[in-house]
């Protein structure tokens, strides 16, 4: 009996682990697995931060199509409308108060119809409707909306003005030793005049919406100075999180937001080029282009003199012009290159006959006459033939 009872002992000793054994392999394969999870969630976060920051500077080109068709910026939309409401994404703009021929952004979003004409800064989210650009565009790594900041005197035709901009934002840069600079104690670099700040309001969603409209949390103003804070007060002022000591708690530096450097403009769009251009930035998504032209009307339209010239240092680099086709201003009378410099049937003159001129893309042929030598007589000169060949002085 005895012997029967400790081999049913040994096999189920045999038969699986305990907890002890399981409990030490789960913490063996969890400190296995620990650095590799922490790889992926700071390759996720920074995947998500770029994905952001491309949204903010695709936004911006949104915003300039719209300046270019417009001549002012739009107003923000109103954040606590979703998808499947009335005015989604529109403009939340008033109608106008004669004689006045355009209305006023409205701010207020508790109540949309009594606009405060003393505010310099309009705030909302992204009017993805009136800018004809998808909502998902809109939408920050964390599902919330960006918020859209403009300054209000841009956002009429009548009081747009390039220099009018009025929004601040201010940029913590590091120290002389590289350190991070900290918010309320190190003087932050100042940049007065912008036109439009794009806002994401960061993992704790301060001050931010989601997307059915429903504000994610109240902006902790009773926290200040609070960091985090001063992108979500609606006031005119903005912080840029390019080097800021920040944490993870509600405390003075504590900060998640993401502004979009590159978005940060403090002049009107433009589609004319820099008189000397950075020789990289050779790409230009305004659609026309001027060179010494603000008003293009064709993908490049130059006013002044347009100079292709070879490089000495480089004899594969020669100063050519490429085009299938010429033409004048208006668009009119054109004609191809094969025509001048190559080998086209259309400009030989067969027989007797000689070139005369060009027109209408082929060569003149014109019948030749015999001439023979002749010269004027002293104080005469040559003025051209007559029907005959003979010289015509006079």
């Amino acid at each position: 009996m005895t012997t029967e009872i400790k081999a049913r002992a040994i096999i189920k000793k045999e038969d699986g682990l305990t907890l002890i054994d399981m409990a030490v392999l789960l913490m063996v394969v969890g400190l296995m697995i620990a650095p590799f999870a922490h790889t992926y969630h700071i390759e996720r976060k920074n995947r998500e931060l770029n994905e952001t920051v491309g949204s903010q500077n695709k936004l911006w080109e949104a915003v300039e199509s719209f300046y270019f068709e417009n001549g002012f910026y739009p107003c923000p939309s109103n954040p606590t409308l979703g998808p499947g409401d009335a005015n989604f994404g529109q403009e939340n703009r008033l109608a106008p108060i004669a004689p006045a021929t355009q209305g006023l952004c409205a701010t207020d979003v508790g109540n949309p119809d009594l606009p405060n004409p003393g505010d310099t800064v309009y705030w909302g989210a992204i009017p993805h409707s009136a800018l004809k650009i998808d909502y998902n565009q809109t939408i920050d790594e964390h599902n919330f909306k960006l918020t859209y900041n403009v300054s209000a005197a841009l956002t009429m035709q009548a009081t747009y003005d390039s220099d009018a901009g009025q929004i601040t934002t201010w940029e913590y840069l590091p120290d002389a030793q590289g350190a991070c600079t900290e918010f309320g104690v190190d003087a932050p670099f100042i940049t007065n005049r912008v036109h439009v700040v794009f806002v994401s309001h960061g993992e704790d969603g301060s001050g931010a919406y989601s997307l059915a409209g429903d504000q994610i949390r109240q902006c902790e103003l009773d926290n200040q100075p609070a960091a985090d804070n001063e992108n979500c007060d609606r006031d005119d002022t903005f912080i840029l999180p390019n080097c800021l000591k920040t944490d993870n708690v509600q405390t003075t530096n504590h900060y998640d937001d993401l502004i979009a450097r590159d978005s940060v403009r403090t002049e009107a769009p433009a589609r004319m080029w820099d008189g000397a251009p950075d020789p990289n930035n050779t790409v230009s998504n305004a659609g026309l282009i001027g060179v010494g032209n603000e008003d293009p009307q064709h993908e490049i339209d130059v006013i002044g003199n347009i100079l292709s010239d070879d490089d000495e240092n480089d004899p594969e680099k020669r100063g050519r012009v490429h085009s299938t086709i010429y033409c004048d201003t208006a668009g009119e009378n054109c004609f191809r290159p094969s025509i001048i410099a190559g080998n086209d049937p259309r400009m030989l003159c067969e027989g007797s006959g000689g070139m005369g001129g060009i027109a209408l893309g082929e060569a003149r042929c014109q019948n030749t006459l015999p001439v023979e030598p002749a010269a004027c007589p002293s104080g005469t000169f040559a003025r051209g033939f007559d029907e005959q060949g003979n010289l015509l002085c006079e």
